[in-house]
């Protein structure tokens, strides 16, 4: 394992609540956090954030934040809506 995040929402355990570690030369060395308290992840491309008690997810080469599983529920959701209503238009047509 090249890199391990921990995070404790609730702040109860860790301080600060995000902490990341990569490993270098057989040694785990803490990632530094950015400016705005983020953490970047180069095995994984992205840029983690903690924001109001939740993990957040943001691209590196784009900046673009991750959906969270509600947003992907809630977006598939309405994607299906949008296509069962394409459907019902093309049979009424």
């Amino acid at each position: 394992m090249k890199e391990y995040f921990l995070f404790d929402p609730a702040e109860d355990y860790l301080a600060p609540a995000l902490q990341g570690y990569r490993l270098v030369d057989d040694e785990y060395v803490r990632i530094a956090a950015d400016g705005e308290d983020a953490l970047v992840s180069k095995a994984l491309g992205l840029r983690l954030h903690a924001e109001e008690g939740h993990l957040m997810f943001y691209r590196l080469d784009t900046g673009q934040r991750l959906l969270t599983e509600k947003e992907a529920r809630q977006a598939a959701e309405a994607e299906v809506a949008r296509l069962r209503e394409e459907l019902r238009r093309r049979d009424g047509s």
